[in-house]
């Protein structure tokens, strides 16, 4: 068995209390605050892998969604502690019980799964940390794992139960084992980087662009034994790999085997590589336009991992990269391969409608870890004795600009916001079953918006709607409406992409108008909204009863307008 070399010493004293503080200080600021907002969610995807648990949990699997969601089976593990726990405690007897406990207050739901993504974000500074120390140095992967513990795009996205973090977490493991591959590695490695990859893949579908590095690490591999085109097709630590994918990708995203069709047009339409145009998007049977034409991707791209950073970092680690595209070690190639491959496809894709910071998280720590691979040597040029008190000073003043955004962030979600101040006001002074206009879907209001709940009436149409189609939905409105309590309105739930102007709306005798102004001003969503808001406020027989403003250092939430449509005089 070939042994993967071992990397330079380090000159750093003691690194495993450096990484256990470390781990303590990523922990620590993903896990605060994470409170925020509850009962009431405001994040547009935080409740879906919840959901997806808790079906699994009723004995029903969605199908039909494949392109994301492997973070609801451990999900589904923690939600049966909880249930065994409150059981034993005598809080519920039975399984519908618990989901009564859920849809009454899904607080402890949201606790434990936004915990979990605070310590999967750790465990994510972790591994970047045994990549450095793989590939480089002890030292290099404390810096790696310094930087990432106060990134700041990484550290809010740990705050939310989403796919990205667990995601770009299985991707920094996967490339741990494809390091471990180019430098020499074994095939159980090779074993390792197919479940890891397919894992990845299954929580999140862009993570199938982690065959490009794992193909370069093969190759590497190969040549560095002397062999040739041959052995890279034929080699059986390759195709047992190709198999483990398969099979792991399969078993836990079955739903592929049913809609394989789709994910090859998803994927076609998703990864089409092409000159941003004027391009449209066709959405629920009208035309959006889209601002694609007017966002350099590879500008909004490069602007969300900077942020993330924050200048001094950034700059540290772009010369980082342009360090390892001179030095060209077979670590370095595997890690370029694998941030370039991502930010050029996410960058280049003609996907008219999301682009999010959120998509660029994978190669976050790879970009980190060569930025601390370059500071790292220049620190080497001092003496041992002085390497590691000037590497501590230097990563923390570094890490002082990011971790105050941090800490700042942190602090302004715990605050009570303009949509949940917006919601007791509407309780309170509008009447009970009064038919309003908001944002949403078919089924309820945008998590962006004020949280109202619909009407008893309306629930039970969605549920005769869904009854046949998708009986899951029918049972989860079923047992919603169960659960049902305080004032309820006759919402009519509106899209961006399907509106009609303001007289259709009176037509449909809507009493209240609950607008987010400025939300789509500029936006590549924006269709006809900024003309509603502009007909709502300028129409003499509407008038606005209240508003809601944030404050960025003490009220988060977006501004929130709420009008009524004046009674006619007899």
């Amino acid at each position: 068995m070939k042994q993967v070399p071992v990397a330079r010493s380090s000159g750093w004293k003691q690194p495993v209390v450096i990484i256990i503080g470390l781990l303590g200080l990523a922990f620590g600021l993903r896990l605060w605050g994470i409170w925020f907002g509850l009962p009431f969610i405001f994040h547009n995807d935080e409740d879906l892998e919840v959901v997806r648990a808790l079906q699994l949990g009723s004995g029903s699997f969605d199908f039909q969604r494949i392109y994301k969601g492997g973070y609801f089976y451990l999900l589904f593990f923690e939600y049966g502690i909880l249930f065994v726990a409150l059981k034993l405690s005598g809080i519920v007897n039975s399984a519908a019980e618990f989901a009564n406990y859920y849809f009454r207050d899904p607080s402890a739901f949201f606790l434990i799964g936004r915990a979990t993504s605070a310590a999967i974000g750790a465990a994510n500074v972790y591994l970047i940390y045994r990549i450095g120390r793989l590939a480089y140095s002890a030292s290099a992967g404390l810096i790696a794992a310094a930087f990432l513990a106060v990134n700041v795009l990484h550290a809010k996205l740990s705050h939310y139960i989403i796919v990205d973090v667990p995601m770009a977490c299985l991707a920094t493991a996967t490339m741990y084992f494809a390091v471990k591959i180019a430098m020499g590695g074994s095939g159980r490695d090779y074993i390792w980087a197919a479940i890891l990859a397919a894992l990845a893949t299954t929580t999140k579908v862009t993570a199938i662009l982690l065959v490009v590095p794992l193909t370069l690490s093969h190759y590497l591999h190969i040549v560095r034994g002397g062999n040739g085109l041959r052995e890279f097709v034929l080699d059986k630590s390759l195709w047992r790999a190709f198999a483990a994918f398969i099979v792991v990708y399969t078993i836990t995203t079955p739903g592929i085997v049913l809609h394989f069709g789709d994910f090859i047009g998803f994927m076609t339409s998703k990864f089409e590589i092409g000159v941003s145009g004027s391009s449209v998007a066709a959405v629920g049977g009208g035309v959006q336009e889209s601002m694609l034409a007017d966002t350099n991707l590879f500008v909004f791209y490069f602007d969300a991992i900077k942020d993330s950073m924050t200048w001094p970092v950034f700059l540290i680690s772009l010369i980082g990269i342009g360090y390892a595209l001179w030095r060209r070690k077979r670590a370095d190639i595997v890690l370029l391969s694998c941030i370039f491959i991502f930010y050029l496809v996410l960058s280049m894709t003609k996907d008219t409608r999301e682009f999010f910071p959120r998509y660029i998280l994978p190669v976050i720590p790879l970009i980190a870890l060569l930025g601390a691979r370059l500071l790292d040597d220049i620190l080497g040029r001092l003496t041992r004795l002085r390497k590691m008190p000037a590497g501590i000073l230097l990563v923390v003043l570094l890490g002082i600009m990011p971790a105050s955004r941090i800490a700042a962030d942190n602090y302004l979600i715990t605050q009570k916001d303009t949509r949940a101040i917006a919601s007791e006001w509407f309780e309170d002074k509008v009447p009970a079953g009064s038919r309003v206009f908001i944002e949403g879907t078919k089924t309820r209001p945008s998590e962006s918006t004020v949280p109202l709940q619909n009407s008893p009436e309306n629930v039970r149409t969605m549920i005769e709607q869904y009854r046949d189609t998708e009986p899951g939905k029918a049972k989860y409105f079923s047992i919603a409406l169960q659960n049902m309590n305080g004032p309820t309105y006759d919402l009519v739930l509106v899209r961006m992409w399907d509106l009609h102007d303001l007289q259709y709306y009176k037509d449909m005798d809507v009493e209240y108008f609950v607008l987010r102004p400025n939300r789509y001003e500029g936006s590549r969503r924006q269709s006809d909204w900024p003309k509603i808001v502009a007909q709502v406020r300028d129409d003499p027989e509407v008038s606005m009863v209240k508003s809601f403003h944030p404050d960025p250092t003490a009220v988060p939430g977006p501004y929130i307008e709420i009008y009524r449509v004046d009674e006619k005089p007899e």
